[in-house]
């Protein structure tokens, strides 16, 4: 991203929480930062197009530590939960003004390409908790995990509200150990609970599963290559390899057999074996299902 154009977005971030995206014109943005309208025209072709630019490095920075969290060497999975979510809770508390105002402007269950992306971080942050929850519990939680995804995400929330309206802040490593508790309560005394969602809910009418389940899963690939590259961790092709198959899934038509070379591409890295090895399988159920359709 080059220099100017992470410029127009820091000040478009800045308007966009003071005054609202709709009361936001170009001019506005270009204004902030001294440059003419075909100045921002080089990078964006509409101010729709750049608060979709800035909600993608929102949801990349928001997920960027959590994702990478490792904590000290042999970490109790219960701490790494920990770490998790007070990274998750700093972040949120970062950009809750933007949030704020985007879900104000941007109701959830209005059509448009905003209220679109707003609903899918939503449900990419669901599918998330409820494989860091696997992690930290195992498998018994397996049953119900969407229902204490939920829960943990209504604590959170809870919390953050405090902390905007009433509350000026909390220690937030205190807090998370005090969530991670809680979630665990819930988890040693859970012989007669019983699920009330179905696995991969995500808050909406139903649960992820096809192309859009396959979608989600390569954004969170494409995160988890963009931190590791970042760090030295990955070289840039496979970065690129990972862009390209993020690329072609959220193309109408996925060119199968490119998917599948590009896939075979990223499974020799080991550092990436968890990631693939679930796109891959979800891949590979929608084929078979497109195939027998």
């Amino acid at each position: 991203m080059t220099e100017r154009k992470d410029e127009l977005l820091e000040a478009a971030l800045q308007l966009f929480v003071k005054q609202g995206f709709h009361s936001t014109s170009i001019q506005h943005i270009t204004a902030a930062c001294g440059i003419s309208k075909g100045g921002f025209y080089k990078h964006f072709d509409s101010k729709e197009t750049m608060l979709l630019e800035l909600l993608r490095k929102v949801h990349e920075n928001m997920l960027h530590e959590a994702e990478n969290y490792q904590g000290t060497q042999h970490e109790p999975e219960l701490k790494r939960l920990e770490g998790k979510i007070r990274i998750e809770l700093e972040k949120f508390t970062e950009y809750r003004p933007l949030f704020q105002m985007l879900f104000t402007e941007f109701p959830p269950h209005t059509e448009n390409k905003i209220s679109n992306y707003l609903n899918r971080m939503r449900r990419f942050f669901q599918e998330w908790h409820e494989q860091s929850l696997l992690e930290a519990f195992g498998p018994r939680v397996r049953p119900y995990v969407s229902d204490l995804a939920v829960i943990l995400e209504g604590i959170m929330h809870s919390y953050l509200t405090l902390m905007t309206w009433h509350i000026s802040a909390l220690p937030l490593n205190q807090l998370s150990a005090f969530i991670v508790e809680r979630l665990h309560s819930i988890v040693k005394d859970d012989s007669d609970l019983h699920p009330q969602l179905p696995r991969g809910w995500a808050g909406g009418d139903e649960p992820i599963q096809g192309m859009e389940s396959i979608r989600c899963e390569a954004e969170a690939l494409l995160l988890f290559v963009k931190a590791r590259h970042t760090q030295g961790d990955l070289p840039e092709k496979t970065l690129q390899t990972t862009e390209m198959i993020y690329e072609e899934f959220k193309a109408e038509i996925p060119r199968e057999f490119l998917i599948d070379a590009l896939l075979h591409q990223l499974q020799h890295h080991a550092d990436l074996h968890t990631h693939t090895q679930k796109l891959s399988a979800k891949w590979s159920a929608w084929k078979g299902e497109k195939h027998v359709l």
